[in-house]
């Protein structure tokens, strides 16, 4: 499906979108992803390659894990310093290692979680 052609500027309207409208679609879009990669605390450089991503988005999911636990009140002290890790790479370039502690992070987190299902011992 073609959505423009240089040709024809109305091929937008053709499936009921006008161009500003398109434009718009872009922009927010643009503007969550920014969002997003800002919300993470972790500086989003598409220069960096694939590891760099992969890095941001093992953080990402830590963080999101490492703030559940914390809302059920279920924070493992690791899991935050697993985190604090993940980011402290992150910073200095160490893709591996960062996605490494996030790893950690994100599994200690769950694990904190899963740990509400058994009875409290006496």
């Amino acid at each position: 499906m073609v959505i423009a052609d240089k040709g024809d500027p109305g091929a937008l309207v053709k499936f009921g979108i006008s161009f500003s409208a398109m434009w718009r679609l872009v922009a927010t879009c643009a503007l969550l992803a920014s969002g997003v990669a800002a919300a993470s605390g972790v500086d989003m450089d598409t220069r960096l390659g694939p590891a760099a991503e992969s890095a941001r988005m093992a953080i990402v999911q830590a963080e999101a894990a490492v703030s559940r636990a914390a809302e059920l009140r279920a924070l493992w002290t690791n899991a935050h310093e697993s985190l604090e890790r993940a980011r402290a790479a992150f910073a200095r370039g160490d893709f591996a290692a960062a996605r490494e502690s996030a790893h950690a992070a994100r599994e200690f987190a769950e694990l904190g979680i899963a740990q509400l299902q058994y009875p409290p011992s006496r």
